[in-house]
């Protein structure tokens, strides 16, 4: 992860930025993939008894996270920061998971027609593990039986028949 700490109108502090590192670390913790951050502190020039102002910038997957907070401590500036951005963070895993978890794409076995017959409308798919599956011209998908040819590689879906395994679909790769 990408991290800058930033310091306006103001001293850059070590200790304060291992405290900043210490919280950063403990976002990274709840186990979501932040690929940027920045913090910016600065002594706000505005208010009389010296505010202390601070932005986090966090990027995530799809999105920017931002909090902005105003303290008499820096310290307190720090710890109020990092907890609305934690906030933030948590808002953002919630929706993540409201939306649900989608699986990788369903791949389907692949094998070669092996047998046609092309006047009986059938033929024979060995498929990668060497088992025959048996297809029908109407399971053929996205193209006609009549182009296909022994030796061409398919994809298929598979499913129990009366006699043992058939391809319900098949599609040239």
């Amino acid at each position: 992860m990408d991290m800058k700490i930033e310091w306006q109108n103001t001293k850059p502090s070590p200790y304060w930025n291992a405290v900043i590192q210490g919280h950063f670390d403990r976002l990274k913790q709840g186990r979501q993939k932040i690929t940027h951050a920045r913090v910016t502190l600065r002594k706000s020039q505005h208010h009389l008894n010296g505010a202390e102002e601070a932005t986090v910038v966090l990027s995530v997957p799809g999105r920017t996270l931002t909090a902005n907070k105003t303290a008499e401590t820096i310290g307190d500036v720090i710890n109020e920061v990092f907890d609305a951005v934690g906030q933030e963070l948590q808002r953002y895993k919630e929706k993540k998971e409201e939306i649900g978890y989608k699986p990788p794409a369903r791949t389907h076995p692949h094998g070669v027609i092996v047998r046609l017959f092309k006047d009986r409308h059938y033929g024979f798919i060995q498929a990668d593990d060497q088992e025959d599956i048996y297809f029908h011209r109407n399971s053929v998908s996205g193209f006609s039986f009549e182009s296909l040819e022994v030796g061409t590689r398919v994809e298929f879906e598979a499913e129990e028949g009366e006699e043992g395994l058939q391809a319900s679909r098949v599609i040239i790769k």
